[in-house]
């Protein structure tokens, strides 16, 4: 995965200066025959999102209902903070005057080059004086959206979850169980509350939805995925919220529903780096039949679906083949370049003398400005190899001149 930090913005500008042999009075280059190895000038700006670093509020507990929020920036244009969801534009250092609870803030920094956020997450406590044990992470985008809009990016470990993603196959009128674990991070009492979206005929959590755990407590939830005779065999997308009083994070769920008769099985793999892709590039898949019930090729139809996180189809695409269980598809799917970043779903479909069986896998859509700024680098680093093989070629031909000078 490209890392966020390489050339953010990078603008290189290379100066090669006039040759030292011009006249002093017009400035006009003279010409004498001789090589040179002189590069009078070389000049390389880094251009990048504004160095931000915040200073107060820390991850703390604090006795106190007034926080100062003070910070340390360079090259920022616009500066604001984001409190529990509010967005405020600022300009110097300020108090908070807060009421006790939990809080998370986000202070964000920005210019035409970029945006830097850093965050805390703290609790205003009148009667505590233990520290907090909440964990936050900060991001850098490549964006250049004006102050006040909100950023991206932060996250505040209130408690974990073991897993993001459940996905199953299950034929018409069968019941499977999956089970996800949450963990209290904080230590202190926290009060977690699920809830289920997408597919209220087919998910149900078991036990109690809203419960508190201990500090450090980890307690197993129970899901079950029951799926009625008569549902359509397709691919089902819904998800599970696990919400504290200032965090919430989402598990996505995805089931295939297939006929009870499964002659065909196919498995699909996404051969992509890491399981992700570019907007406006290519998604490499292989479908594979090895455990189909064939003993010879038969006429499938083959769909090839792929979905957004919320169930929306974004591509379709079929074939009507001859396939046996060594049948080894190799496809490759253009990605839109508008999509935005985030979870999609690439589903195969495959029917059979009215049976239908299927194979699906996540994969993520990356920014398409880390592509842009690989290329940069990749840019940069040419030029600046092309530079030194100069300068190299230039000390040989005066090393080379001074050899024949001697010889004279």
């Amino acid at each position: 995965m490209i890392k966020r930090a390489i050339f953010l913005g990078i603008l290189v500008t290379i100066i090669f200066a006039s040759p030292t042999n011009a006249d002093p009075i017009t400035g006009d280059t003279i010409l004498t025959g001789e090589a040179t190895s002189s590069i009078s000038s070389l000049s390389i700006n880094v251009l990048a999102a504004p160095a931000l670093n915040l200073i107060s509020p820390e991850n703390i507990t604090y006795t106190t209902n007034t926080i100062l929020l003070d910070w340390e920036e360079s090259s920022a244009d616009n500066l604001w903070y984001n409190l529990n969801g509010t967005n405020v534009t600022i300009t110097t250092s300020i108090n908070l005057n807060l009421t006790e609870g939990d809080y998370v803030l986000a202070l964000y920094a920005n210019n035409s080059y970029g945006t830097t956020s850093k965050v805390a997450a703290f609790t205003s406590n009148l009667t505590a004086n233990e520290t907090s044990t909440a964990e936050v992470s900060t991001s850098t985008s490549s964006s250049g959206s004006g102050g006040g809009s909100e950023g991206g990016g932060v996250s505040f470990k209130s408690f974990d979850l073991d897993r993001d993603i459940i996905s199953l196959t299950i034929g018409q009128g069968e019941v499977k169980k999956e089970g996800i674990s949450i963990k209290n991070s904080q230590n202190r009492d926290l009060e977690i509350e699920l809830a289920s979206s997408g597919m209220d005929d087919i998910l149900k959590i078991i036990g109690d939805e809203k419960f508190i755990l201990k500090p450090g407590e980890e307690r197993k939830i129970l899901i079950e995925f029951r799926v009625p005779i008569d549902k359509l065999p397709n691919l089902y997308l819904g998800r599970i919220t696990a919400k504290s009083r200032n965090v919430e994070k989402r598990i996505l769920i995805s089931v295939e529903v297939e006929s009870r008769k499964r002659f065909l099985r196919p498995l699909v793999k996404i051969l992509n780096k890491e399981k992700e892709v570019y907007p406006g590039k290519n998604l490499e898949a292989e479908i594979s039949f090895k455990e189909s019930r064939l003993k010879e090729k038969v006429d499938a139809h083959i769909e090839y679906i792929i979905k957004n996180s919320e169930g929306k189809d974004i591509m379709y695409r079929e074939d009507f083949i001859k396939i046996d269980e060594e049948t080894n598809l190799k496809k490759s799917f253009k990605i839109p370049p508008n999509l935005k970043t985030g979870n999609y779903i690439l589903y195969v479909k495959t029917s059979y003398e009215g049976e239908v069986s299927s194979s699906s896998e996540w994969f993520y859509i990356e920014e398409s400005s880390k592509l842009s700024m690989l290329l940069v680098g990749i840019v940069i680093i040419l030029i600046l190899l092309i530079i030194l093989l100069i300068v190299l070629i230039r000390k040989k031909i005066r090393k080379t001149k001074k050899l024949k000078r001697r010889k004279k």
